[in-house]
């Protein structure tokens, strides 16, 4: 098949991930200092994927003094879950700009980059990740991300890792 770079930086990006109508990436990229979301988009309706893309528009979707990793779509395209400096997670309503907070840093601890999870249930209602350390007794929680309350779902003497919600 046919490939394309969609970026031109000298500088990493990481984490990329398709939006649900396929026609917006995702991704992470650590231009200024820290690890910032982008966006990139096909900007013309009558172009249909990346590779084929006339044009296509980046966009900084957040800029934070903190490292913004592992971003995800919600299913509707609407939000972004992301680690805000590894450890908690947030939620960024896309439109208008709101940040919540899901899972406070405290909540669990990130030994090195990649190594906690968190996904979208299919509804968008909920995010499910871990909580407490990854190496112990990490448990799978739940989390409704209107109200940001948690629930604790496996509740065992085992470490949990990499939870997701059935289709």
């Amino acid at each position: 098949g046919k490939t394309r770079r969609i970026t031109t930086t000298p500088q990493a990006e990481r984490s990329v991930g398709f939006s649900p109508d396929g026609r917006k990436l995702l991704y992470t990229s650590d231009r200024d200092i820290d690890w910032d979301l982008f966006e990139s988009r096909i900007v013309r309706a009558e172009d249909k994927t990346f590779v084929d893309a006339a044009e296509i528009a980046e966009s900084v979707l957040l800029d934070t003094d903190s490292d913004l990793l592992q971003p995800l779509y919600s299913p509707e395209g609407d939000k972004v879950a992301y680690r805000d400096g590894r450890n908690a997670i947030k939620v960024l309503d896309i439109a208008s700009g709101t940040i919540t907070e899901a899972l406070p840093d405290g909540a669990t601890y990130s030994y090195n980059e990649g190594d906690l999870t968190h996904t979208w249930s299919p509804d968008g209602r909920y995010l499910a990740t871990i909580t407490g350390f990854s190496l112990g007794n990490s448990e799978t929680v739940v989390i409704d991300v209107a109200t940001g309350e948690r629930h604790n779902i496996s509740m065992n003497g085992f470490a949990d890792t990499a939870p997701q919600f059935s289709r």
